[in-house]
């Protein structure tokens, strides 16, 4: 190994000591830590650096807890202004469908309106077909049977050459 690749192998080892102090690593990387440390005397001068920030590092984090009641004073700040709080009354099933529509958005109940205008109007033009089905002719009902027509039958065993 050359001294470039031993150096960014001894980085890549004391980036993962944190993780190795705290047990966060697995597998390979864990393993490879372990090995380091085994057989790398200037590892162990590493791992003691990294324990002292570490624990330095947490003591300073304690440190710095807020107060005990300052949680609970802001919880009761926002109860406050929030105001009381409204038991919902038992209501007949009407008021609490109304309840309900009411409490949309105005914005969905506007395009909800507007789907269902747009429903209306649709429907008022469509007409029903004359013969229940999805396919109109022209005309009237009783022209089709002035109309001339030919029944066309072919055998089962008719060819290309037979028909034409």
């Amino acid at each position: 190994m050359s001294a470039a690749e031993k150096m960014s192998r001894r980085d890549e080892m004391e980036t993962l000591l944190p993780f190795y102090l705290n047990g966060s690593l697995e597998g390979a990387e864990l393993e490879a830590v372990e090995e380091w440390l085994a057989t790398d005397p200037a590892a162990l001068a590493a791992l003691g650096e990294a324990e002292a920030e570490f624990s330095s590092t947490a003591a300073s984090n304690e440190a710095i807890r807020p107060p005990t009641d300052a949680l609970s004073r802001f919880a009761r700040a926002l109860d406050a202004e929030a105001g009381p709080v409204r038991a919902p009354a038992a209501s007949s099933w009407l008021a609490q469908m109304w309840g309900r529509f009411t409490a949309v958005p105005a914005g969905f109940a506007w395009a909800a309106a507007a789907a269902l205008l747009a429903l209306v109007v649709v429907q008022s033009f469509e007409q029903p077909g004359g013969m229940d089905s999805d396919f109109e002719i022209a005309g009237q009902q009783g022209d089709l049977a002035k109309m001339p027509f030919a029944l066309v039958k072919f055998k089962l065993d008719a060819k290309m050459a037979d028909i034409v």
